[in-house]
This record gives C-alpha cells, sequence and structure tokens, in this order.
C-alpha cells in the first residue's frame, strides 16, 4: 500500500484534520501509539509501524533487544551466540523526505524542502527581510526571520506558516491573501513591486519542528538597549506554556521582579504573554530568540 494511504488510516484513526501532512501524522502517532522507539527511524518505517499498531496490519516488530530481554535468563543466554554468522548489513544512506512523501506529491508538484533555505527580499518603496524557510511536511512551509520597514527600523521578527493551493505549486500566507508561486524556480520569486531569493542553505535545518516547552526551559537572559537587561528563568508548564520568573533591570539600574506565564501561539514555535498578544518570543532555535535589531534572548544552561 502507498505511503499516503498508509498515513490516512492512521489520521483517520487518530481523529486528526484532514490534510494533516504525514510528518505531522507521523509525529503524533508515535506519541499516541506509544511507539516513541521508533523516533530515530526513518518516516516510512514510523508509518509502517503506526499503521500496523492501528490495526492495519501485522503488529509491530519487535526490536532483538527487546525479544532478548523478555526470555527467561536460560534462553536469553542461548540467543546471545548464533548459531550461524550473520550476513554484514551494509549502511543504507537517509533518503531525503521529498523521496519519502513523493507519493504524496502529483508529477510536477514540488515538495516544500526543495524551498527551504535561507533567503532574502526587499520590496520598494521601502522594507528589507531575511528569513529561513522551513519545509512542515510537502505542503506547508514555515517562513522565520526579520523584516526592516520604514515604520520599524529596527526589526520586527515573525515566523509564518504558508501552505499549498491545491495541486499547484502556488503558497498562500496562512490568514492572509498574500501569494508566493515557486512554478518557475524553487530559488527566486516576484512579490509584485518587489523579489525574494534564496541565498543560502538554512542554518536552522531544511525541516520544521515544533519545539516543546521542556526543550526551550532553563535559565536565560535579555538584553534590549537601551531598555536594558533580564535574568530570569522558564519553566515548562506542560507542552504550550512557559513560566517566566526573574529580574528586570530597567534602563540597567531599577531592577523589576515578573513571574509571568508564556502561551504558544497556535502550532507555531512563538509564544506570547499571557494578556498581551503584542509581547511575543519567536524562537528560532532552542536556546535564541530575537526580538528584534537591538536585543536577543540566549539561554544560557
Amino acid at each position: 500500500m502507498p505511503l499516503a494511504d498508509k498515513a490516512e488510516v492512521i489520521r483517520a484513526n487518530l481523529g486528526m484534520e484532514p490534510g494533516t501532512p504525514i510528518i505531522e501524522i507521523s509525529r503524533r502517532a508515535l506519541v499516541e501509539l506509544g511507539l516513541e522507539k521508533y523516533a530515530s527511524s526513518t518516516l516510512i518505517e514510523q508509518i509502517d509501524a503506526a499503521y500496523n499498531q492501528v490495526g492495519g496490519g501485522a503488529a509491530p516488530p519487535v526490536l532483538m533487544g527487546e525479544a532478548i530481554m523478555g526470555m527467561p535468563v536460560a534462553q536469553a543466554q542461548m540467543a546471545e551466540p548464533m548459531a550461524q554468522p550473520i550476513a554484514p548489513v551494509l549502511p543504507v544512506p537517509a533518503q531525503p523526505v521529498a523521496q519519502n512523501n513523493a507519493a504524496a506529491l502529483a508529477p510536477g508538484l514540488k515538495h516544500a524542502s526543495e524551498m527551504a533555505g535561507c533567503w532574502g527580499c526587499f520590496c520598494i518603496p521601502g522594507g528589507v527581510a531575511l528569513e529561513a524557510k522551513l519545509a512542515d511536511g510537502p505542503d506547508s512551509l514555515i517562513h522565520k526571520g526579520v523584516a526592516w520597514l520604514p515604520i520599524c527600523p529596527f526589526g520586527l521578527p515573525y515566523e509564518d506558516r504558508w501552505n499549498r493551493i491545491g495541486g499547484t505549486n502556488i503558497f498562500q500566507k496562512e490568514g492572509a491573501d498574500d501569494k508566493l508561486n515557486y512554478g518557475a524556480s524553487s530559488c527566486f520569486v516576484c512579490l509584485g513591486p518587489g523579489a525574494s531569493c534564496k541565498v543560502g542553505p538554512t542554518c536552522l535545518g531544511t525541516e520544521h519542528k515544533r519545539m516543546s516547552a521542556a526543550e526551550l526551559a532553563g535559565q536565560w537572559c535579555c538584553v534590549c538597549l537601551p531598555f536594558g537587561w533580564a535574568s530570569y528563568r522558564k519553566d515548562a508548564q506542560g507542552e504550550d506554556t512557559l513560566q517566566h520568573k526573574g529580574l528586570l533591570c530597567c534602563f540597567g539600574v531599577l531592577p523589576i521582579p515578573f513571574d509571568e506565564p508564556w502561551d504558544r501561539m497556535g502550532n507555531r514555535n512563538t509564544f506570547a504573554k499571557r494578556g498581551d498578544a503584542n509581547s511575543k518570543a519567536i524562537y528560532f532555535s532552542r536556546g535564541w530568540t530575537c526580538p528584534g535589531l537591538l536585543g536577543c534572548d540566549i539561554k544560557l544552561g
């Protein structure tokens, strides 16, 4: 059975939304079905294990270590030295995600990973941006970067999701009418009075990963010129909430204690202060956020 059909069976059994990307189906299936041991396996192996678990095929394969640990001691001792020599297994090169998900794409459609990379863009009469585009499955791109506009010369960080429109190579910004057509090129697009082009491979990785609150927890420091600095701790409150607690030194001299929850916005790696949607922390990695040109937050440990 094609990979896409197996993923559809898993999606339906676990009650996921229609159109959920295969990578997201695999990630959620490993957690909900208790198959975390397959987290380091290929996407195809993960889908096969989940498909078998929901009743689409045989039971998931038992790993050799598990089989031996489940035996009585006498049998386990006999199982370790094998009677027959095993032929050497040659390593198989990892396949790109685009190939793993080939069954999900019609001929002529580009996998989102083809557009992944570091991009620069400009728009007349003013405005430039530097961003990373990350693939979230074959049909979605995450744009994460900083824009410099006439009304915001110090930089405005953002994280947006762009989804494929039907059976085309056109991607539309979620919640807006903005569209980008990658039909002619995976490395250059026109933006009306501006343009955007890929300037290099992304330093954030090709694939988008939803970071849990636990991965972001730790001791942090923040510097924002000319307003001051802060030293504080972030503690995970579930998967989607971080509690910020520490001390802010306003203009470097006025100490102000704070203790406030920050909640995830949608399925992004962006968290906003509860009750203040304009105060956002966009995580470019597990240890770095950027509120603009004059400041940054860095994880100390």
